[in-house]
């Protein structure tokens, strides 16, 4: 469980998980290929690759993997 404290005072809330998506990278033939980008589910906003909260909408950002042996969340942008 995470806290996030609130401006106007040190009450703590917590803060949702929020999945990080991915856009779909593409390759044509003029370019080499776009570089995907992690966004957030919630607000739709771009994010960068070491954050662990996002910065527009303060949630807590996970990120899902699947492999053979079934899933699991990763903390932050990975």
């Amino acid at each position: 469980m995470s806290y996030r404290f609130h401006r106007q005072g040190d009450k703590r809330i917590e803060s949702p998980e929020v999945e990080v998506f991915w856009t779909p990278s593409y390759q044509s033939y003029f370019s080499a290929g776009d570089e995907s980008e992690p966004y957030c589910s919630n607000c739709d906003e771009s994010l960068q690759v070491d954050w662990h909260y996002c910065a527009y909408c303060g949630g807590k950002l996970v990120t899902i993997r699947e492999d053979e042996f079934g899933s699991y969340k990763i903390n932050g942008v990975d």
